[in-house]
């Protein structure tokens, strides 16, 4: 079983690689959007988010040995190779990549001949890209409560409850150590580690690169649109006031409703002319999807709640450790600012 595992980052393109391009490859894979139900992903999600539990990594194991195996083993071509995308792989910074090291230990139990890919980015604008985020999903935190970010210093990841607007620890996002931690279990040779600022600047070097690592050719019919675009400057600002007072778990008093009816709505679809129709009004009743469908199609200037002294405090955080991690990967990672 050649198995190709891309294991992250968030906030690294991985959404235009699984609709876009692996799809394309010629390969088995999970990203098919026809498929439901369990897979992969919802296996490694719940024991990553989780005190680690042997027998629990031990069940996980079969599964995941069983859902690669079916794949493989299914109706159509026999391709000879599984890749298998997510950037949880890697763990959760809003969870301070917990069990990290565990989870590197499992996939190489079950897979230790896998290729891995892994895509980085300028700590700076991940820290800020998964902020914006996090006001994307309806939280509505302040920058340094983000950051635990107390006076000038960034202080360890803490975890404060679910109710809570997400964190991050800014000295987590050690990309050195991560790269360190795939080389040490799968060797220097079978991990390709890409900046995320080449497919920004040049998308076809970037996927020569990445799909030359796992012996595929780049698809000829990719369709390069931007995916999950985010808010614009002025949407940005406005959700996070508003987002406060949107009905949902841990906001029992808000007063914006999401998508009213939809729930009752939605077990009436198949075999109600009028529910269905009903339900598809009702759905476009979204804050975001108002902001990011309407509003943003106005005026759309990119949301950088980031001041400069902020981000070059983040990234002399970091910066040796960018530095050695160029060294060792050949990566110019210096040409886009990590140091």
């Amino acid at each position: 079983m050649k198995v190709i595992l891309h294991v992250g980052f968030m906030k690294t393109g991985s959404t235009f690689l699984q609709r876009q391009v692996i799809p394309k490859l010629g390969v088995h894979h999970f990203d098919d959007p026809k498929y439901v139900g369990p897979g992969p992903t919802e296996v490694l999600s719940q024991l990553s988010s989780m005190k680690w539990n042997e027998a629990a990594a031990d069940e996980a194991k079969i599964k995941l040995l069983n859902f690669f195996k079916s794949l493989e083993e299914g109706d159509g071509p026999n391709y000879g190779k599984t890749l298998f995308s997510w950037e949880g792989i890697v763990c959760h910074p809003l969870l301070g990549f917990l069990n990290q090291d565990r989870v590197a230990d499992l996939m190489k139990d079950i897979f230790p001949d896998a290729k891995i890919l892994m895509t980085i980015r300028k700590q700076d604008d991940f820290a800020e890209s998964l902020y914006v985020q996090t006001i994307h999903n309806y939280r509505w935190g302040s920058v340094n409560n983000f950051l635990n970010r107390n006076g000038g210093a960034f202080d360890p990841y803490t975890f404060k409850g679910w109710r809570a607007n997400p964190q991050i620890s800014v000295l987590d996002l050690d990309w050195n150590e991560v790269v360190d931690l795939y080389t040490s279990r799968f060797g220097a040779d079978n991990v390709l580690v890409l900046p995320y600022e080449l497919l920004v600047e040049n998308r076809l070097e970037y996927l020569e690169k990445w799909c030359g690592f796992i012996d595929c050719a780049v698809p000829a019919d990719i369709d390069w649109k931007y995916e999950n675009r985010s808010f614009s400057k002025f949407s940005f600002s406005v959700a996070r006031v508003l987002n406060m007072f949107v009905r949902q778990k841990g906001t029992p008093l808000g007063f914006i409703v999401n998508r009213p009816f939809c729930d009752r709505l939605l077990p009436h679809i198949t075999h109600n002319r009028a529910a269905r129709l009903a339900y598809g009004v009702f759905r476009r009743m979204d804050l975001r999807r108002i902001l990011q469908t309407y509003v943003d199609k106005v005026y759309w200037s990119p949301a950088h709640p980031f001041d400069d002294n902020l981000k070059k405090a983040i990234l002399d955080i970091h910066k040796e450790a960018n530095r050695e991690l160029g060294k060792k990967t050949g990566l110019e990672l210096e040409k886009y600012g990590y140091f």
